[in-house]
Order: structure tokens, then C-alpha cells, then sequence
């Protein structure tokens, strides 16, 4: 990250049209959902209503055909 600090700015937003190829012959994963440690649901509530106003994610409130959900990275104090 120190060697090339530019690629770790911002939201990780591609400028620009982006074409994405899909192998329709693979299924989608579902996976289970994450139990989240009591003391960790404040900053993950907080982080996640960032996330909503800044417009990176929207609120879903039924479930989709199909989601596969990355873990959210939590901040620590020594990387913001």
C-alpha cells in the first residue's frame, strides 16, 4: 500500500463504461449468514449507513434470487 498509495484512494470506483463477462454455466453461490460479534454491530451499522449515503450499496429489504456477501472490513485504528 505504501508503494503505490494512489490505488488505495476513494471507493474503488472504475471511471468509465465496464464490460463484464458472466459464465452463465456456473451457478451462483449462496452463502451462510455471517454471525457478527454484539460489540462489532454499532461500527458495522455505522459503516454500512456510510456506505448507503455515499450511494457504494443500497438497502435491500427482500431476499434476491441470488447474493453472495464478502465479508465488510471492519476499520482499526491504524487503517482509517
Amino acid at each position: 500500500m505504501e508503494q503505490f498509495p494512489d490505488v488505495f484512494e476513494g471507493d474503488g470506483e472504475l471511471e468509465g463504461p465496464i464490460h463484464l463477462e458472466i459464465d452463465k454455466s456456473v451457478e451462483p453461490s449462496r452463502q451462510p449468514i455471517r454471525k457478527i460479534p454484539v460489540t462489532l454491530k454499532d461500527e458495522l451499522r455505522d459503516g454500512l449507513k456510510r456506505m448507503e449515503k455515499r450511494g457504494i450499496i443500497e438497502n435491500v429489504e427482500t431476499p434476491m434470487e441470488s447474493v453472495s456477501l464478502p465479508p465488510y472490513p471492519l476499520p482499526t485504528s491504524n487503517n482509517g
